[in-house]
């Protein structure tokens, strides 16, 4: 998790340095909000993401690859508390001006969804990867079609939040 914690510095640094100092978060994608109506966006596509990720896990279960399923909550619930705070509340920001309102701009919405995808990879998961390309791109069509990364940031908290409740959830049944 440590390595996580440098990686998300070296992803902001890297943004930082690159897009330049002056109005960084506006050159990233942060606009004006409009509470009420972004707010609503951002849950309903939090709640879309969710889906899907029901969806990916339904599918990898009826192909035989359950297992597979449970890797990235076991390493969540591995993780100390400390940890997962970190991916929780520093990763959606980080990863969302990195990957949405850095990368998508320099290259297009494919190609920072399967870089999204790949950063997932130490869950160790191929439902994850599959999971985080796919939201990576729900993500992505987002900010392609508001301008504005606050609602993937959003978005992406509320989905972290809510995968983590059900997982919390199921571990206490």
């Amino acid at each position: 998790m440590w390595f996580s914690f440098s990686v998300y510095t070296l992803l902001l640094l890297l943004t930082y340095y690159s897009v330049g100092s002056k109005n960084f978060l506006k050159k990233v994608g942060f606009k004006k909000i409009r509470f009420v109506q972004d707010s609503a966006h951002a849950l309903c596509l939090a709640f879309a993401m969710v889906l899907v990720s029901i969806a990916i896990s339904i599918s990898f279960v009826y192909i035989g690859m359950g297992e597979d399923t449970a890797k990235v909550t076991q390493t969540i619930m591995s993780a100390q508390l400390w940890q997962v705070l970190i991916i929780l509340i520093i990763g959606p920001i980080i990863e969302e001006i990195f990957f949405r309102g850095y990368l998508q701009k320099k290259t297009n919405l494919i190609t920072a969804s399967a870089a999204f995808s790949y950063f997932h990879v130490l869950y160790g998961s191929v439902s994850e990867l599959a999971g985080a390309f796919i939201l990576g791109l729900m993500l992505g069509k987002a900010f392609e079609n508001t301008k504005n990364l606050y609602i993937p940031v959003l978005s992406h908290y509320l989905y972290n939040f809510t995968v983590l409740a059900i997982a919390l959830a199921a571990q206490a049944s």
